[in-house]
This record gives structure tokens, sequence and C-alpha cells, in this order.
């Protein structure tokens, strides 16, 4: 069964990915933490490319969200949770990051109601803090 970030693995060259992954921050900084997670990552070292990748997620690198919510959906690093890799790819999604478009899906496809319900309402809820913060 291959892994929620498999066809993302095989994209365009690292160089060229990681230089285009976002538009925010420090982008060095950004590649460069991106780039260790997927060397853990590559490596079998989960724990490692989660802790690598949240700090960038939570700043709202879209990649990172990407990353996370995949490892959360295979329970790579961390224990399985639904609720959680829908969160962190929807908040891809709504970056514009396109790989998280198939990933949602599959994801949506394996929850229940209630778990979709309350995913929903986490992400709303998200994202209404982020509005009143402006």
């Amino acid at each position: 069964d291959a892994s929620s970030l498999e066809g993302d693995r095989e994209s365009p060259p690292a160089e060229e990915t990681l230089a285009s992954a976002d538009n925010t921050g420090d982008d060095a900084e950004i590649a460069s933490g991106l780039e260790r997670g997927l060397i853990a990552y590559k490596a079998g070292r989960y724990e490692e490319a989660f802790a690598t990748w949240m700090p960038l997620a939570k700043d709202g690198i879209r990649r990172a969200q990407f990353y996370v919510g995949g490892l959360y959906h295979d329970g790579q690093g961390v224990a399985p949770d639904r609720l959680e890799a829908h969160y962190w790819v929807s908040l891809a999604r709504q970056s514009g990051y396109p790989p998280s478009e198939e990933l949602l899906e599959k994801i949506t496809a394996e929850m229940s109601d209630s778990e979709l319900q309350e995913a929903q309402a986490r992400l709303l809820a998200s994202t209404e803090g982020k509005l009143g913060e402006n």
C-alpha cells in the first residue's frame, strides 16, 4: 500500500520543487526545512520528518501542511488520525497546493459523517480565527 506522500516524492527534482515551494518567509530556510524533512522521510525516519515539517506547517507553508497531513493519514511518525490529516491537507488545499486535492478526497472518503462534520467545524473555526486577527 503506497503512502500518501509517495506520488509527491516522485515529483520534479528536489532543487526545482523546493526552490519554488512557497513565497512566504525566508525561502532558503523553508527550502532547507522541507529538504531535511524529505531526507528523513525517505530514510524511514518519520518522527524526525514530522518534527521538521510541523513548525513549517504551523507557519502556513503549504507543502509542509500537505506532508504533515500525509503523515497523519498514514500513521507515519504519529498515530493515524483522520481529523488531523483532513485539517492539514485542507489547509494545503486552501493555499492552492495541487497534490492536496487527491489526498483530501481520499481522506474524506474514509471519514464517517460525524468525523467529517467535526473536521469541517475545526477548519472553519481555524479560518475564522485567522480572519479575526487581521
